[in-house]
């Protein structure tokens, strides 16, 4: 499981490929079934739906797409 930071100045942080990553590299995650965690760094919570739903509105998926992942498929 892939985990991204999310550092106090708003900036998403893969530990996997150890470097700042964007709102379109999660889309991508969310696209391809990848399993991962968005951890603030500062309080160490959880905040993996949060930035999805920041995720889910700032990128455009095709329906297709969109009525799949409401599915979970």
């Amino acid at each position: 499981m892939e985990t991204i930071k999310k550092y106090v100045n708003r900036k998403l942080y893969s530990t996997k490929t150890s470097s700042y990553v964007k709102l379109d590299y999660i889309a991508d995650l969310v696209k391809t079934g990848a399993k991962f965690e968005v951890i603030d760094n500062a309080t160490k919570k959880d905040i993996t739906t949060k930035t999805l739903h920041s995720a889910l509105s700032t990128v455009d998926f095709d329906a297709e797409t969109m009525i799949n992942l409401l599915r979970g498929q």
